[in-house]
């Protein structure tokens, strides 16, 4: 399934090239076995670790005298990136959309100009949808695939930790009768 994702990649880069396209709004989606209060929390959550091969750890603060923005720090191993993002649009517990701001951004985060990530949350009859968006402006070829290959990257991260956490609170939960 990778390779038919890799490869619709290829095919939509160079037809975005060959046909002058600039700009792309690329979307992925996932299913997850988990309510959706649980992925709303981890989304918005300010210290998330990723568990996996290398984990990942994003950590968030919010920027004195800025409102609605947030420098999130992404570790992964010794590497250590930050980025800028502010809030354009949030619907509690069903959307959210940032705007990755370059001042503040380490450059290699910086896939494209004009870059929006957005988060959409709807109720399926096993859990939650995932809906990831990321709309940019590419600025180079290998962004038109490094871009959709994160964001099922990120999706993938975000089934396991939702699941990971739903475990979790199951297992913490006290037993009916046993208040």
């Amino acid at each position: 399934m990778r390779l038919l994702h890799i490869g619709r990649d290829i095919v939509i880069a160079l037809a975005d090239m060959l046909g002058g396209r600039n700009r792309r709004r690329y979307e992925h989606w996932i299913d997850i076995r988990a309510p959706r209060e649980i992925v709303w929390r981890m989304l918005k959550s300010r210290d998330l670790v990723f568990e996996g091969t290398l984990p990942l750890r994003i950590v968030g603060r919010a920027v004195p005298g800025r409102p609605d923005v947030e420098c999130v720090e992404i570790q992964a191993g010794k590497t250590q990136l930050e980025m800028l993002t502010r809030i354009v649009d949030e619907r509690p517990g069903t959307a959210i959309l940032y705007e990755l701001l370059p001042e503040g951004t380490d450059p290699v985060l910086i896939e494209g100009d004009d870059d929006f990530i957005g988060f959409v949350l709807t109720d399926t009859a096993k859990g939650t949808r995932l809906n990831l968006t990321r709309e940019t402006s590419p600025r180079h070829w290998i962004s038109r695939m490094t871009i959709p290959m994160g964001l099922r990257s990120g999706a993938r991260r975000y089934k396991r930790k939702a699941e990971a956490i739903l475990r979790e609170t199951m297992d913490q939960a006290p037993e009916p009768g046993h208040g």
